[in-house]
């Protein structure tokens, strides 16, 4: 689920991305296509940069970071041990897409700072509240109420279980953007995410917290 920005006031909500509808037009985003992912039917590679700079503009000054979730956030998450397991295929997309994504050259192209990743406990359902207690790939503890929403602009919450509307209801208390992306995997990326297929929900006035 998406937040959407107007200046001078922003219209914010958290709506879920999905493939688009293949009989309608796309209008796709920027970043290198994902290793082992490659267009289909018709559908242009996947671009991150275009994506977030389409569905966030204005992205300049803006911070970022991404969200995902674990049964055990302590023993899969710190130092990123999942990625040397089998199993966590979106938990891995979070990182191989998103993270690596931004970090190559999404960032810098959009102007944002950030791009780090937390997790914290998964909730076994979606839009079930979400636990307050997160972690950072070192194994620290952290809170989102205190060091993520506060400290972000745009939150992208990439996980196995939809969160909408927990962080709807936290987009509208701390004036985050942002969109879940839950079981995301190579069709759905493939197919082409796009800023037409993002539906905005629950929307509040909020003011933009970017430069």
């Amino acid at each position: 689920m998406l937040l959407q920005d107007d200046h001078p006031v922003q219209e914010a909500a958290f709506a879920k991305l999905k493939p688009p509808n293949p009989s309608t037009t796309m209008n796709t985003l920027t970043m290198p296509h994902p290793a082992g992912v490659s267009p289909s039917d018709g559908f242009p590679p996947f671009d991150l940069t275009r994506l977030l700079g389409t569905v966030f503009e204005p992205t300049v000054g803006c911070r970022i970071c991404i969200l995902t979730d674990f049964e055990k956030p302590v023993e899969s998450f710190t130092g990123l041990r999942f990625m040397k397991e089998p199993g966590y295929p979106v938990q891995k997309k979070a990182v191989e897409v998103f993270v690596e994504g931004l970090a190559n050259s999404a960032l810098q192209d959009l102007g944002m700072t950030g791009g780090e990743i937390f997790a914290y406990r998964t909730t076994n359902g979606s839009n079930l509240d979400m636990d307050d207690p997160c972690w950072d790939p070192s194994g620290n503890l952290l809170s989102l109420d205190r060091d993520i929403y506060p400290n972000y602009d745009i939150i992208l919450c990439v996980t196995r279980y939809s969160a909408t509307a927990p962080l709807t209801a936290k987009a509208k208390q701390f004036g985050i953007r942002g969109a879940t992306l839950h079981g995301v995997n190579d069709i759905i990326l493939a197919s082409g995410l796009t800023s037409s297929s993002l539906r905005t929900r629950h929307r509040t006035s909020i003011s933009s917290k970017c430069a």
